[in-house]
């Protein structure tokens, strides 16, 4: 209900046939400020079309922090983004596997924060369901209280790298979520 979003910031949200979860999170943004943008995921779609590059210019980040599965190929879309800084799981094991799906927009004055289900992949966040989407939830925390997640993308994380640093591993764009079910999270 709209009365209760307004009074606690939360949000659930879920594909509908016409709206997508990267359109919800759209429809918190605000357009007088750039933000830091923080993505952790450990699926991203190689058959990206223009959905990415339209949400990170929707965003209009002045930074962006990609947290990774260890190697993992990054799209185009953010290897031309001149301000990308990557971040891979701490070994903790020999998977260096984690599993959690978190989005952090970071203005000044508010973070927005989506927790959910879905990778950072065109069924999982980009798609509608007329669009053939995954069915997907989440929920959206929009709030005047920054650094919710500092804890989680602080610890668990080896140092940032350059893209230019970042050892792709295409061979990981071919396996499945499957294969990562029982990987321990970060």
């Amino acid at each position: 209900n709209e009365q209760q979003k307004k009074q606690t910031g939360l949000s659930f949200v879920s594909h509908s046939v016409n709206t997508s979860l990267a359109d919800n999170v759209c429809s918190q943004l605000q357009q007088d400020e750039q933000p830091i943008l923080k993505i952790a995921s450990p699926f991203l779609s190689a058959d990206f079309k223009t959905e990415l590059s339209d949400f990170i210019k929707k965003v209009n980040p002045k930074e962006i922090q990609l947290y990774l599965r260890k190697n993992y190929p990054v799209p185009d879309d953010f290897k031309a983004f001149h301000a990308l800084k990557l971040f891979q799981p701490k070994p903790r094991s020999t998977r260096n596997g984690f599993h959690a799906k978190l989005i952090s927009i970071e203005y000044s004055n508010k973070e927005v924060v989506f927790i959910g289900s879905a990778n950072l992949s065109r069924q999982g966040f980009f798609l509608n369901l007329q669009q053939g989407a995954n069915q997907e939830c989440g929920i959206i925390i929009s709030s005047k209280q920054k650094h919710i997640l500092d804890d989680w993308f602080n610890e668990g994380w080896e140092k940032p790298v350059s893209v230019n640093e970042w050892n792709e591993d295409e061979s990981l764009l071919k396996q499945t979520q499957e294969l990562f079910q029982n990987e321990p999270y970060v």
